[in-house]
């Protein structure tokens, strides 16, 4: 789910149809809507029922969760029975809390990924090829609220903890 814009943009709509958007705060809200997500809704307990109804009650076999916490318990609600949850990040600092509920009523697979996982690396290379021609050919934009030098760092980490995605510019260092 947390990785769905970035599905959505980089695959056909067939392989990330109904994607969904969770955020912690209302105002990330039209950031996702830019990027053709289905659903977008805020952190909160009423979130799975209107996941529910937005997608018109079809299955979710696929939870991408890059935040943890309790978005993770989230996700795993919206879920279907045997799907798959994903945790490729930890953006919260909290470790994911599944409810066993769902872990084991729901027999979810729980899956954690990380790209320097050693069967990953002899794939890395083509990864990277394939993200800058992406990237180049403009199949993915990211909003970014603001750049910054490399000597700016500072102010950057002081606007990415206020909220918003920073981009840091080597080309032009001073």
């Amino acid at each position: 789910m947390h990785g769905g814009p970035l599905c959505r943009q980089t695959a056909d709509k067939s392989t990330c149809s109904n994607v969904i958007g969770i955020v912690r705060r209302s105002e990330l809200i039209p950031e996702l809507e830019k990027l053709d997500v289905d659903f977008v809704g805020v952190e909160s307990p009423e979130l799975p029922k209107q996941i529910e109804s937005a997608t018109g009650g079809m299955p979710i076999f696929l939870g991408l969760d890059a935040v943890g916490g309790p978005s993770a318990a989230t996700i795993a609600g919206a879920l279907s029975p045997g799907a798959h949850f994903v945790s490729y990040a930890w953006l919260s600092g909290l470790p994911i809390h599944l409810p066993q509920g769902d872990l084991i009523g729901k027999r979810l697979h729980v899956q954690g990924f990380w790209m320097y996982y050693e069967e990953f690396l002899p794939r890395m290379r083509g990864a990277q090829t394939e993200a800058t021609q992406v990237v180049a050919f403009r199949k993915l934009s990211l909003p970014i609220t603001a750049t910054y030098k490399p000597s700016q760092i500072k102010e950057a980490i002081q606007h990415y903890q206020r909220g918003g995605k920073v981009l840091l510019d080597f080309d032009h260092p001073k």
